[in-house]
């Protein structure tokens, strides 16, 4: 088994696409190979911080 990983998402404006990003991520998240997924925000002015929030990031 491979050692688990953590993944960071930088963000600006991702609203659109940020919700498959992560849904992608939690199948190795619940797999075991990622140790953590930790979302970053550059200031963005859409949904993005919210939508991140919702996923407990």
């Amino acid at each position: 088994m491979r050692a688990p990983i953590s993944v960071v998402i930088p963000t600006l404006n991702a609203e659109a696409g940020l919700s498959n990003c992560l849904t992608a991520l939690m199948e190795g998240l619940d797999a075991g190979l990622i140790r953590e997924l930790i979302v970053t925000d550059g200031g963005s002015q859409d949904a993005t911080l919210a939508l991140a929030e919702a996923w407990g990031a």
